[in-house]
């Protein structure tokens, strides 16, 4: 049972980016671009931002 769980899961191609970097820098910016938001009114973000982007091929 372990081996088919531990095959399933090596099946799926998943990554996890961690953006780090200074204040005002354009971290969300990039984020909304690839996410096909707006980025004309960007305000500063406080906390953090968990986003999940689908990309096949």
């Amino acid at each position: 049972m372990l081996s088919i769980l531990r095959k399933a899961r090596l099946k799926d191609k998943e990554m996890r980016i961690l953006m780090l970097g200074l204040d005002n820098s354009g971290k969300t910016s990039i984020v909304k671009n690839i996410m096909g938001e707006d980025i004309n009114e960007v305000s500063p973000t406080l906390g953090f931002i968990i986003k999940t982007i689908d990309y096949d091929g």
